[in-house]
C-alpha cells in the first residue's frame, strides 16, 4: 500500500519530531538523574561524616553506643548503625546489619571509610561506612523518594515525546496541505480545460514563487483557446 504525498510528509514530520524529542528527553533525563543523585549523595556523605564524628566523640567521652546514637538527629529517611567490639547497635530497624553490602565494612576498615549504592530489601539506598577510633559507624540513606521522582519524570518525558510526534504529524499535514494548495488549483484549471472550458484561468495571489507558475498556465490556456478559436473560424 502506497500512501499519498500528504500522508508521507506528515509521517516524516512525525518521525523527525519524535526522534528529536526522544533525544532531548533522554539527554534531559540522564543529566537530571546524574545531577540529582550526585547532589543527594554529596549531602548524605557530608552528614554521615559529621554524624560519625559526633558518635566517635560521644564514645570517647564514655557514652554507651545506644546513647551515642541517640544524639544523632533524625532527618529524612536515614538510619545510623555503629559496631562496637563486634556488636551492632542501631537507632532503627529498617536495615538490619546483616543486610549491609558485602565488602563495604572491610573496605572502610582498610581505607578509613567507604561509600556505596546498594539495593536492600528491594529498595535503593546510599550507604556510608566510617572507621572510628574503636568502632565502625554506618549510616544508610534511602533513595526511594528520588527513585520515584525520576520514574515520574521519565513517564512525563515519554508522554511529551509522544505528544511531540503527534504534533509533528499535524504540522506535517498542515504544511503539505498549504504547499499542495497551488497544485490543486492547477489541477482544477487543467480539468476545466480538459472538459472544454477554455476560459479557465488561475488567479494570481501575489506570491512571487507561485505567480510565475500561474502565469505560465494562463498563457498556455490562452494559447490553446486562441488556437481552438482560429481552427473553428477556419473550419467555418
Amino acid at each position: 500500500m502506497r500512501f499519498g504525498l500528504r500522508t508521507r510528509v506528515a509521517i516524516a514530520f512525525g518521525v523527525l519530531s519524535l526522534v528529536i524529542a526522544a533525544a532531548v528527553s533522554i539527554a534531559t533525563y540522564a543529566f537530571a538523574s546524574y545531577y540529582l543523585l550526585n547532589q543527594r549523595e554529596d549531602a548524605a556523605l557530608t552528614r554521615a561524616l559529621l554524624d560519625s564524628r559526633a558518635v566517635d566523640a560521644s564514645l570517647a567521652a564514655g557514652a554507651t553506643p545506644t546513647e551515642a546514637l541517640e544524639q544523632i538527629p533524625s532527618v529524612g529517611q536515614s538510619q545510623a548503625l555503629v559496631q562496637v567490639s563486634g556488636t551492632w547497635y542501631t537507632a532503627g530497624v529498617t536495615v538490619p546489619p546483616d543486610a549491609l553490602p558485602e565488602g563495604l565494612l572491610d573496605l572502610a576498615a582498610a581505607e578509613g571509610g567507604a561509600q556505596q549504592r546498594a539495593e536492600i530489601g528491594g529498595e535503593p539506598y546510599f550507604v556510608v561506612a566510617v572507621q572510628l577510633t574503636d568502632a565502625m559507624y554506618v549510616e544508610v540513606f534511602s533513595l526511594q523518594d528520588l527513585d520515584q521522582t525520576m520514574t515520574i519524570g521519565a513517564w512525563v518525558l515519554a508522554a511529551q515525546t509522544v505528544a511531540a510526534g503527534l504534533i509533528g504529524v499535524l504540522i506535517g499535514r498542515y504544511t503539505v496541505g498549504r504547499l499542495l494548495r497551488p497544485l490543486r488549483r492547477l489541477n482544477r484549471g487543467a480539468q476545466g480545460i480538459a472538459s472544454g472550458d477554455l476560459s479557465t484561468r488561475i488567479d494570481e495571489t501575489g506570491d512571487r514563487d507561485l505567480d510565475p507558475i500561474a502565469g505560465s498556465f494562463n498563457e498556455m490556456a490562452e494559447a490553446v483557446q486562441s488556437r481552438v478559436q482560429r481552427e473553428r473560424r477556419f473550419s467555418a
